[in-house]
C-alpha cells in the first residue's frame, strides 16, 4: 500500500507533531482537539473507529506504516511544506490547532521549532521567535490562509470581574492566559 500526502493527512501531521503521545499515532490534549484527531483519522482512512483508543486526555491507535510516513514527513518538512498549496496550510493549521492561539489579535504556535520558523519564513510570513513561542504575521493574511483547513473552535474565555472601582460599578478585564506579550 502507497501512502500518498493529502491536506487530510497534512493536517493529521500537525496535530501530531506537537502533541503526540507515547503510544502508536496519537495526541494528548483536550477534549475539542482530540475530537478533531479522531474525526480526521476516520475520515482520511488512517484508522476505522473501533481501532482507535481514547482515555481521558488522549487518542491513538496503531499502524506502522502511517507512523513510517509521518515520521518520514516531518523529516522531510522544510522540503514538503515549502509552496503556498493546501497541503502547507493544512499542516499549519493542524499545528495552529494543537498549540496555536491568538493574543492582541496576533497569532502564534506555543512549541514550534526552527524549522517552522523557516518554512514560515519561506512562505512569505513575518515570524518573531520569543523563547519558544512563535509570533506570525501578518495576522489576517496567516489567519485567512489557515481558516479553511482549521477543525477545532475554542470556546470564547468569558472575561473575569475585578475589583470595584471607586464609582462602584464592576470594571470587567479579559482574562490572561498567556506568558509572555506579543512583540511589538
Amino acid at each position: 500500500m502507497k501512502i500518498r500526502l493529502t491536506p487530510q493527512l497534512a493536517y493529521v501531521i500537525g496535530l501530531w507533531k506537537c502533541r503526540r503521545s507515547k503510544e502508536g499515532i496519537g495526541i494528548e490534549g483536550g477534549s475539542y482537539v482530540l475530537e478533531a484527531f479522531v474525526a480526521e483519522l476516520v475520515s482520511s482512512g488512517v484508522a476505522k473507529p473501533n481501532e482507535i483508543k481514547m482515555e481521558e486526555t488522549k487518542a491513538y491507535t496503531y499502524h506502522t506504516a502511517y507512523r513510517a510516513f509521518f515520521d518520514s514527513i516531518l523529516k522531510r518538512e522544510d522540503e514538503v511544506f515549502k509552496y503556498n498549496n493546501d497541503y502547507s496550510a493544512s499542516f499549519f493549521a493542524g499545528l495552529f490547532d494543537a498549540v496555536g492561539g491568538e493574543r492582541a489579535g496576533k497569532p502564534y504556535l506555543a512549541r514550534a521549532d526552527n524549522v517552522d520558523e523557516v518554512v514560515l519564513l519561506r512562505l512569505n510570513f513575518r515570524v518573531v521567535r520569543t523563547g519558544r513561542i512563535l509570533w506570525i504575521g501578518p495576522a489576517g493574511m496567516f489567519m485567512a490562509w489557515i481558516r479553511p483547513y482549521r477543525k477545532v473552535e475554542f470556546p470564547v474565555k468569558p472575561e473575569v470581574a475585578t475589583a470595584r472601582s471607586s464609582r462602584g460599578k464592576v470594571e470587567r478585564r479579559p482574562r490572561r492566559i498567556y506568558p509572555t506579550p506579543p512583540p511589538k
